[in-house]
């Protein structure tokens, strides 16, 4: 369940940075700060499957940080 949930965050991210364009500062911010909460329910649920031995290997994915407005300046 973790693994299929982090794979649509990664598809969600694609789709946000895709489009962070045409979105204000505001809600590209708040979009990835979702998004990062998602990511990180979502490492606290493979973390637990892990300890219960129901988890797969870990991936290495890359951690997706928090958005500040001077993300969208650069």
């Amino acid at each position: 369940m973790a693994d299929e949930l982090l794979g649509q965050v990664k598809v969600l991210h694609e789709l946000i940075e895709d489009k962070k364009e045409h979105m204000s500062n505001g809600l590209y911010v708040r979009l990835c700060n979702a998004m990062q909460r998602v990511y990180n329910h979502a490492k606290t649920l493979e973390s637990v499957g892990d300890e219960e031995g129901e988890g797969e290997e870990e991936e290495s994915d890359e951690e997706l940080g928090e958005r500040t407005d001077e993300d969208m300046e650069r």
